[in-house]
This record gives C-alpha cells, sequence and structure tokens, in this order.
C-alpha cells in the first residue's frame, strides 16, 4: 500500500468498522473519520502497520457528495434523557411557539415580544425570561434539524461534572492521536510510555503556545480512562494482530447451524494422553492415534479408530466405515459392555479440517459413492466443528486420567520425577476395549446438551 491509496473521501475498513480518508494533514498524516463522525489522526505509518496485521482492509468505493442540501435530524428518543433535559426542551418549545403565535419581532424595544415571554416565564414559575440572542439560538437550531422539536432538548450528558471529560477538543485529539499511534501497535508500548509521550508532546507545545492558549496535560489516570473508553476488540487488534482479536471475541452463543440427527458428523484426530505397550514383549510404543466421529446434532460417538498408524486416509476411512455399520460385534468382542451401541448410518455431510488425509483421493471418492459431502472448516478455526474438538477434551479428562501410563494434558501438572512411560501397563488391545467401555457405557448415557441446542 502506498502513500498515493490515501485520497481524500477514500474507504476502509480499520477494527471492522467502515471509516474514511476525511483529510491529510501532511504527507505522512491523515485523519480518518468513522459513521459516526468521529474524527480521529493516524500517521501513515501505524496505518501501514494496521495493514500488515490484516486491521485494515480496502473498500472499493468511494463516498461522493451529496446533490442535495442536507438536513440533520436530533435522533433521539424520550427514553434517552433526562427528566430535567426534557423539561428543559419544553419550555424551549413554548417559548418558540409563543413567539411565532404573537408574530413577533426579536427586537429588544418589541412590547409584543416582551409580553408573550413574560406569559410564558409566569406558566413556567421561571425567575427570568431568555434573552434574544438565547432566542435566535434555540431558532437556528431548530431549523438545522428540519424543525425536530427533539433539537430543542439541551445535552445535560456531555456537561462537565464528576466523571465528566473536561478536556479541550484539541487535547482530545492529542490523546486520542497517541493512543492510536503509540499504544494500539504491535509494539505494545505500555500505558506509561504513551503517556510520557503526550507529555512531550504537550509540553513541546506549550513551550511555543502564548500563556492563554496552554494546554493542560490530563493526569494519568485520565489517560488511561481514555484508553478504557476504546473497544476490547479494537485494543487486542491493533496490539495482537486481526487473527488473535478476531479468535478471541468470536461469539460463543449457539451455533446457527440447523441438522437433524444422522444429518452431519465431525471427524478429527488426537493423541491420546497415554503411554501404551506392546502385548508381546511389553515394550512401551508411545502415545497412540485415536480418530473419532461425533454426530452433530445428539453428540453420539459414531466410531472411532486407535492406532499407532498417524493420522492417515486410512485412519479416518476405518473411522467411518465403523461409524457407518452396525456395532454387532460389540457382544462377542467386548463382553464387558453392558449397554447397546445403537449408532450407525450414513450422513448427509461429513465435516472435517484441511489435513492432508481428509483432502486424499481415496476418502473424497468413498464419500462421492456413499452420497455425503465433505464440508472442510476455514483455515485456523476449529470452532467449525467444536463438537469433535469439545468431545476430545471430554475424553483427555475422564477417560484417561486414572489409568496407568496417563500423562496427562499438561507437563506442568505432572509431579516432579514422573515418567509416564515407565509406568504403562495397558496394551493396544486392552485400551480398545477401555474405551468401548467408557464410550458406550458412560458417555453416550450422559446429558451433553446437544438435542437441546439444536432445536
Amino acid at each position: 500500500m502506498q502513500l498515493t491509496s490515501f485520497s481524500p473521501r477514500k474507504r476502509f475498513k480499520l477494527f471492522e468498522k467502515v471509516v474514511m480518508i476525511h483529510s491529510i494533514v501532511s504527507p505522512d498524516r491523515v485523519v480518518l473519520v468513522d459513521e459516526d463522525g468521529t474524527q480521529r489522526t493516524f500517521e501513515v505509518a501505524t496505518l501501514l502497520i494496521h495493514y500488515q496485521s490484516r486491521n485494515l482492509k480496502g473498500l472499493n468505493s468511494e463516498v461522493t457528495e451529496p446533490t442535495t442540501a442536507h438536513v440533520s435530524v436530533a435522533m433521539r428518543l424520550a427514553e434517552d434523557v433526562s427528566e430535567a433535559a426534557k423539561m428543559r426542551g419544553y419550555a424551549r418549545r413554548l417559548y418558540l411557539s409563543a413567539i411565532e403565535r404573537e408574530g413577533a419581532r426579536l427586537h429588544p424595544d418589541n412590547e409584543v415580544l416582551h409580553l408573550a415571554l413574560e406569559s410564558v416565564r409566569d406558566t413556567l414559575g421561571e425567575p427570568r425570561v431568555p434573552s434574544i440572542a438565547t432566542i435566535r439560538r434555540w431558532q437556528a437550531q431548530a431549523r438545522r434539524q428540519g424543525g425536530d422539536p427533539a433539537s430543542l432538548i439541551p445535552y445535560f450528558e456531555r456537561r462537565g461534572g464528576p466523571g465528566k471529560q473536561r478536556m479541550s477538543i484539541t487535547v482530545k485529539r492529542a490523546v486520542d492521536a497517541v493512543i492510536d499511534n503509540f499504544y494500539l501497535t504491535t509494539e505494545r508500548l505500555s500505558a506509561s510510555k504513551a503517556y510520557s509521550v503526550l507529555e512531550g508532546q504537550l509540553e513541546e507545545r506549550n513551550r511555543w503556545a502564548p500563556q492563554k492558549e496552554q494546554l493542560k496535560v490530563p493526569s494519568y489516570s485520565t489517560f488511561r480512562r481514555r484508553i478504557a473508553q476504546r473497544g476490547a476488540f479494537e485494543v487486542d487488534a491493533a496490539r495482537q494482530g486481526a487473527v488473535h482479536a478476531l479468535t478471541s471475541y468470536r461469539s460463543t452463543g449457539r451455533n446457527t447451524e440447523v441438522y437433524g440427527l444422522n444429518e452431519c458428523w465431525e471427524i478429527d484426530h488426537t493423541w491420546l494422553n497415554l503411554f501404551v505397550i506392546d502385548n508381546e514383549n511389553g515394550l512401551g510404543l508411545g502415545r497412540p492415534r485415536f480418530t473419532a466421529i461425533v454426530d452433530h446434532f445428539s453428540r453420539a460417538v459414531m466410531g472411532f479408530d486407535v492406532d499407532f498408524t498417524g493420522t492417515s486416509a486410512q485412519a479416518a476411512l476405518n473411522c467411518l466405515k465403523q461409524a457407518i455399520l452396525p456395532k454387532t460385534y460389540l457382544r462377542e468382542q467386548y463382553p464387558e459392555v453392558q449397554s447397546a451401541w445403537p449408532s450407525h448410518g450414513v450422513p448427509l455431510i461429513l465435516k472435517c479440517d484441511n489435513g492432508a488425509e481428509f483432502h486424499s483421493q481415496s476418502l473424497r471418492q468413498t464419500c462421492f459413492e456413499l452420497g455425503i459431502d465433505v464440508a472442510y472448516c476455514p483455515l485456523k478455526k476449529p470452532w467449525y466443528k467444536g463438537r469433535i474438538e469439545r468431545f476430545f477434551r471430554t475424553f483427555n479428562e475422564w477417560a484417561l486420567t486414572s489409568l496407568p501410563g496417563a500423562s496427562g494434558s499438561s507437563i506442568k501438572d505432572r509431579p516432579a520425577g514422573y515418567d509416564p512411560s515407565k509406568g504403562a501397563v495397558m496394551d493396544l488391545h486392552t485400551l480398545r476395549r477401555h474405551l468401548h467401555m467408557w464410550i458406550v457405557d458412560q458417555y453416550m448415557h450422559h446429558d451433553h446438551g446437544g438435542c437441546h441446542e439444536s432445536i
């Protein structure tokens, strides 16, 4: 992106908000305005950093000047303002209506005007009538906003007071410029260092400004409160990058996808937090690969495969085969399992990530012949198949924690000197039997909330 691309009226998307180039202050500084009319000064170098971190994106269209006169309307609802502001707006309206009704001219010597104003003052019980200059200001304000009665309601919430901003416009712009160009960058300067930059800039300006134009340096607490007013998404996107912010602040509400029972399956691999031994020589084989398929609607386990062959296409096909076929082998091979495992069938959609094994010709050909559509999740967005990801977490926390040879999900949680490979006594066949018992007799009887969430 070159400087020539920053032209007036050009629009961009900054932190997922549409902004426009309002003006170019200098070759290295521009003023952006958002949809709310807020103006912020950015250095071109800062915008280039945001472009590289994918926080700034260009838009094709530019804003053109309107051909007709623009009339602003005071879009304020009665419930949005205080009672005092409503009463003040009502009083102003009475004064203007009385003047309009009498056709009185705004002149200090106009007796009709004075009588009309005094009548309204007596009705309202106010100590004095407004000045002619004040009335003219009210009339101009109403004209600018199309005669909307809400335009006469004062903005008491914008006045100074405890907890309110008293900074001048110049100081506010200086504070915002420092926040945008020093704090909200990938350099991730601390708030105290950014405040030091602000102090230096204002002190340098005051050194050459007349006494009556001296700017008051805001306190560090005020500066921190100004930072806190920025959205958390914008702060993280500017300091950590757009990918990190979009991942951290993605929607965590209920999934908007609607599938019925046995319509959509999710498949994935994981490495078990358990060390397994060879059943013949007793030597450690390491951590086995575990592949599973979960139904999107019910979260029921449709099938699984465990082995040491790695995350291959054959592992995915083995798991898909077991998921499709009825589990008629259960009683014969694993008599310890007490419940039935009725999960089987052919789905409409198979969700998976972008692993090479899921893009293999063999898997796609098999799904094509069975009439299954393969849906690939976007890159680096595992929450698009959140059912299987959540199942893996539950599985590693519940099914393996107490077994000999369990390594745990974090090395920090292991006791000092503990070597899970030396405590392993379970072979692959015993592990398969344990997995069947846990899935069929425990997990499948647990309420996962899947059906309720999808209805």
